[in-house]
This record gives C-alpha cells, sequence and structure tokens, in this order.
C-alpha cells in the first residue's frame, strides 16, 4: 500500500538563532540540517536516519552503525523498511537525476549491527508495496516513457537478494491497459487497487475492473486546478483516503467512493486553511490524524482518541514547545517526533510507551545550540475585496517589544505569485536578518496557497495592482501593532516575483520605503512571453496569459505594472542581482531595468552572479549575494542621527 509518512519535517522548524556570535555566518543559515529522514521499522525498534548523506541504524541500546553512504555526485532520496531487519535507500544522481535503489539485509545483534546481504534495482521507479506477506520481494514501479514523452509505471513483483538480478521483461507486470498511470496504490491484501495518471495536466484516477483482473478502468476526471492526493484504500476496498479541493474551496481531507466517484464523507475540513495531509499509520492502514498549519503552528485533527492521548503525553514533557509528529509503529507504542521552539532549533525525540517515555535522538541543528530561535508573532490584516490576509512578523532574538521605533524592518515578498506561499517555520534568509538586528514581515497576501481555491485565484492578473495593496495593508498593520518597528526604516527586499514585488514597492510608495532589493526579479512583463520555451509551448503561454494577462489584449497594463516602463519614478536606491544562467527569468529583466534607471540617472546598483541560475546551489552562493545586501541595507536603513546644535562662541 502507498505509505505516506506523515509531514514534510523539515519544512517545519521556525527560525534558526538570533544571538551575536561572531563565529557564526550566513553560511551556518542556510546549512542543510544534519538530518534530513528518520524512519522507524515497521515494529518501531530499530530506527534509521540520514546525517549528511550517511545512513545510520540503531537505537537506544544497539550503537547507531553506518549503513551507508553517497559520494559528492549522489544525494539521498529516500530511506524506508521492507521489513524489521531489511532496509531501503534510494539514492538520486545529482547531474542527471537517476534513481537507484539499494537494498540492506541487516544483522542485529546486541552491541552491533551488520549487513549480511545487500541488492540493488538500476532501474528508476519507487517501492509501492512492500508486501509484509511476502518477505524478501516488493512491488516496485519502473518508470516508463512512451512516444509522446509522457511517463508512467509498470509494477513489479521483485525479489530481493536472489542470485539472479530480476530482468524487468514487459511481460512481468502486474497491471494491464494501464500505461498511463504513474502514481499506484495498494489495498491491505496487497492487491494493486488504484491509480493516478495526469494528462493535459489533469488529474484522472484508475480502479480495479474486478477482484480477479489486473485491468484498470478510469473512474474519475478532475479539472486542470484540481488537488487530488490519495493516501490509502479501506478495507472494503470501495472508499480511499485523499486530500482534495474537488467541489470545494479549500482542501479537505475526505473518504472518496470509488463507485460513484463522489465525496461520501469528509473527515475534516478547517474553515479559513487547506489541510496539509493525512497521517497514516507505519502499515498504511487507517488514518490517523489531519494536519493543518493554524495561527503559526503545526497543528492536528484527530481521527484516533489512541493518537491523541500519545501526542498529549509527549507535550507534556515541554509544554512550551512545538511537536510535529514523523513515524509511528501501528500500536503508537514507539514514535519519532520532532520538538522545536524559540530555544530548540529542532532535535527528533524519540518516544516509547505511549509517549510517557521521550529521549533526544539527533540534534537537527548542533551547531546552533547554544542559540536563540527568532520570536514571532502572526497577523490577520483586512485589505480590500472582503480579503483577510496573513502574514508572519520576526523579530530579532531578546529584542524588547516595549521601545519605541527602535527596529528596521526589511519587508520580504515571496516569490510566485500565484500557489507559493510563506509558511511560519524554517526560512535561512528571515533568520540570517534577524541575526544581525533587522524585524522581517512576510505576508501571504492574494494569490498565495494554503487558503483556498478562491484566495488564490483573487491573486489572477493582480501583479503591481491588488498584491501590492494587500503587502502595504499588512505593513501598516503591523507598524500599528508594534511600535517598536520604525516606520522611517523599511526596505523591501525579494527574489523572483518577490523581487519585482520589491522595486514596485519603491516605484509606488517612495516616502515610505527606503529602498529595495531584487535578486532575480521580473521587470518587463511583455518580455516573459518572449521566452523560447514559452513561446514553444501553448499550455505554457496560456498559464502566463491568465496570470499577467494578455499581450495581444492587455499591453497596456502589462507596461503600465513593469519596473522598466516606471523607471523615471524610481526614486530610492535599488540593488539588482541576477544569475547569468537563469532559465526561468532571464537576466535580460535587470539588465533591461539597469540601462533605464541609468538613463534617468537613478540610484542602483547591478550585481552579476557568474553561473548562478534561479535559486543557489551552494551556500556559498548565498554568501556572495549577502555580502552585497548586508552593507546596502546597512547604509540605506540606519539610524538617522538628528544634527546637532552648535552654539557660536562671541571672542573678544
Amino acid at each position: 500500500m502507498k505509505a505516506q509518512t506523515l509531514i514534510l519535517l523539515f519544512a517545519l522548524f521556525t527560525a534558526l538563532a538570533t544571538q551575536a556570535d561572531d563565529t557564526l555566518d550566513v553560511k551556518d543559515f542556510h546549512l542543510r540540517p544534519a538530518v534530513e529522514t528518520a524512519k522507524l521499522n515497521p515494529s518501531g525498534n530499530l530506527i534509521a536516519y540520514e546525517k549528511f548523506g550517511d545512513v545510520f541504524v540503531g537505537n537506544e541500546h544497539v550503537p547507531f552503525s553506518k549503513i551507508y553512504g553517497v559520494n559528492n555526485w549522489h544525494k539521498i532520496h529516500t530511506v524506508s523498511w521492507i521489513s524489521d531487519s531489511i532496509l531501503a535507500i534510494q539514492t538520486r544522481n545529482n547531474g542527471s537525476g537517476k534513481i537507484g535503489s539499494h537494498f540492506f539485509d541487516l544483522l542485529i545483534q546486541e552491541h552491533d549491527i551488520k549487513v549480511v546481504r545487500k541488492d540493488y534495482i538500476d532501474n528508476q521507479g519507487y517501492i509501492v508495496d512492500r508486501l509484509p506477506m511476502s518477505p524478501e520481494n516488493i512491488y516496485f514501479g519502473q518508470y516508463r516513457w512512451n512516444d509522446d514523452g509522457h511517463v508512467y509505471a509498470d509494477v513489479h513483483k521483485v525479489p530481493l537478494f536472489s542470485e539472479t538480478p530480476y530482468r524487468f521483461n514487459k511481460n512481468q507486470k502486474l497491471n494491464s491497459n494501464s500505461g498511463k498511470i504513474i502514481e499506484w496504490i495498494t489495498d491491505q491484501s496487497s492487491l494493486l487497487q488504484v491509480g493516478m495518471s495526469y494528462e493535459d495536466n489533469l488529474p484522472h484516477l484508475w480502479g480495479r475492473k474486478s477482484k480477479r483482473s489486473n485491468k484498470m478502468e478510469l473512474i474519475w476526471t478532475g479539472n486542470a486546478d484540481t488537488y487530488f492526493n490519495v493516501y490509502g484504500v479501506d478495507p472494503i476496498k470501495r472508499h480511499i483516503w485523499v486530500i482534495t479541493d474537488f467541489e470545494r474551496d479549500r482542501r479537505a481531507a475526505v473518504v472518496f467512493d470509488l463507485e460513484t466517484a463522489t465525496v461520501n464523507e469528509v473527515l475534516y475540513e478547517h474553515p479559513n486553511r487547506d489541510v496539509n495531509g493525512i497521517v497514516m499509520d507505519a502499515n498504511g492502514e487507517k488514518p490517523l490524524a489531519v494536519t493543518f498549519i493554524d495561527k503559526g503552528r503545526l497543528d492536528y485533527y484527530f481521527l484516533n482518541d489512541e493518537a491523541n492521548a500519545v501526542l498529549a503525553n509527549v507535550k507534556q514533557h515541554a509544554p512550551a514547545f512545538t511537536y510535529a509528529v514523523y513515524d509511528t509503529s501501528p500500536d503508537f507504542a514507539s514514535m519519532l517526533v520532532v520538538k522545536f521552539g524559540q530555544s530548540e532549533p529542532g532535535v527528533i525525540m524519540h518516544c516509547k510507551q505511549q509517549g510517557t517515555d521521550c529521549s533526544p535522538l539527533v540534534d537537527l541543528y548542533p551547531w546552533l545550540d547554544h542559540v536563540q530561535l527568532s520570536t514571532m508573532k502572526v497577523l490577520q490584516t483586512p485589505t480590500t475585496g472582503d480579503l483577510n490576509v496573513e502574514s508572519f512578523i520576526s523579530f530579532p532574538a531578546n529584542a524588547d517589544l516595549n521601545t519605541t521605533a527602535t527596529l528596521p524592518l526589511v519587508i520580504m515578498p515571496h516569490g510566485g505569485p500565484i500557489g507559493i506561499y510563506d509558511a511560519p517555520f524554517f526560512s535561512s534568509d528571515v533568520e540570517w536578518l534577524a541575526y544581525n538586528g533587522y524585524a522581517v514581515l512576510r505576508v501571504n497576501y492574494r494569490g498565495s496557497g494554503g487558503y483556498g481555491r478562491n484566495f488564490e485565484e483573487s491573486g489572477m492578473q493582480q501583479w503591481g495592482r491588488a498584491i501590492e495593496r494587500d503587502i502595504n495593508a499588512a505593513v501598516e498593520d503591523v507598524l500599528k501593532k508594534y511600535p517598536v518597528l520604525n516606520a522611517n526604516r523599511m526596505c523591501l527586499f525579494g527574489a523572483s516575483y518577490g523581487g519585482y514585488s520589491s522595486i514596485m514597492g519603491v516605484i509606488q510608495h517612495p516616502d515610505k520605503y527606503k529602498c529595495a532589493v531584487s535578486f532575480a526579479g521580473v521587470t518587463d512583463l511583455p518580455l516573459l512571453f518572449n521566452k523560447r520555451s514559452v513561446q514553444n509551448n501553448e499550455t505554457l503561454t496560456q498559464i502566463l496569459k491568465e496570470m499577467i494577462g494578455d499581450p495581444a489584449s492587455q499591453m497596456t497594463e502589462l507596461m503600465a505594472y513593469s519596473p522598466v516602463y516606471n523607471a523615471d519614478k524610481v526614486e530610492r536606491p535599488v540593488l539588482l542581482i541576477h544569475g547569468t544562467k537563469d532559465s526561468i527569468v532571464d537576466i535580460e529583466h535587470s539588465w533591461r531595468l539597469s540601462r533605464m534607471l541609468s538613463f534617468y540617472n537613478k540610484p542602483h546598483e547591478l550585481k552579476i552572479m557568474r553561473g548562478a541560475e534561479h535559486s543557489f546551489d551552494t551556500t556559498g552562493e548565498v554568501k556572495i549575494m549577502y555580502d552585497w545586501v548586508m552593507p546596502f541595507l546597512a547604509e540605506h536603513l540606519k539610524e538617522e542621527v538628528p544634527p546637532t546644535e552648535t552654539t557660536s562662541v562671541k571672542t573678544q
């Protein structure tokens, strides 16, 4: 069955540290966490975790042993257990993206763990089912490509550790008439029960025709904007557990009827937010809880009283912290949870005995153990169109919020703009700025994801318009609620759309903002349609038209809301940073704006990052950018000292 682990662990850690320490620099705030995945074996008595590309196995009694490690050309893709003693590790090639699957049969001794057998699947794919009733066999979904370049998956029953490597012949696949399905979900009997395909950007749900046949039939087709994520099949094989926004505004956890292709029951729907996911038990047989983000915290709606009681026991160890469940045994006797908070960058805990016995397993950021996290508050701001926007204001650690106008403010609009959103958790950029004494505001303006379809669609064709009004409304709101912020020391700083928004901010409100920083920012809306990748792709062209506007009929509006054609209105210093290998927003955007600003003799700097793409691959690239950004902010957000009065002394 499709085992979906609970939540994306490392997207959940609120800010790093902010206390002054000369030994820390920007790279420390952008390093990967020491551990990026951790898994319990089915019995819950053994733990596997990855640390900097090495995978270790052990527990509190058996010392952790290194089982496998990758070289610089690969990274760990997934870690999972096939059985209590068989570990699966998938790796991805950093260059080609090719996935390889490694399997290790472990001998667990009193003081040691040894690898007794190894196996490897060179074919690209994923583990569909670990087949608990058929030891040393798995269902493996082999990726294949048809003549149109469409990716699908054929399912094979693969024996592990056999003397002869398994041959992926087409006549040995378990599925039939299903050359479009890429995601397979099995039932409790390990039968292929449900599949998902995606054609013309539409989700298609397939179901098994009969108990005796492996043939699949199309059950349901959604719209292009329909979200549909299957988590499992119920024991009677008629219903599936799904997160979807089908026939509703926000994503909800529902029971979907395979016979009628309708929502049979709503497990949970939040009144304002999209549901994040369904927490399944370790065997993928039943849902335990539904997760969502509310008021800046990860929260749970429990579908199982026992799971609720276990997490309540866990929280009693340190109520001031936030806990995220990462993995659990079917009976909840053993759980992996992550604890994080203002004084804890993040630690994985192993909790046993229904959560009453918890011990730290491994620190996520051991190099930050001695520092505090920033303080974050959540705001709800009414704006135009009867909408409310949510934003997050982060203050430097130990900042005295009772003082007046002492903190400079950096506003960081996120990229996208449609469907992307800021979360009130880990942000390296926010924390580096807060570490250096800046308050940081992030706004989930209209168009942001996570708040339902209507909220997302309200951001369409609002570049430079309602989106920017939302950001400014949030800025005014935070200034009123937190007088510690200095309204005369504010700067905008963003990337991609965030870079565009930052520049438009100083164009539209030169009296409000002191400066703007744009990394890989859009500056010329019509230019977005001139990319070859857009011109040769009708679907992408249509998406851009819906998001931004149609150049054929709306050229006037596109130019009116492009920084390039408003360069004469720039009165505040602008820092433009762009990578030469940016394939998303071509560097031509920054070159054009720089030339226009030079023509009008407007204050600006253009910094070119040789070889950099639309995002950073290394902490070295991050450091290069911030070596330009930090002096720029320091210069333009420095505290203005009023001139002192001088008295002339008359001499005789």
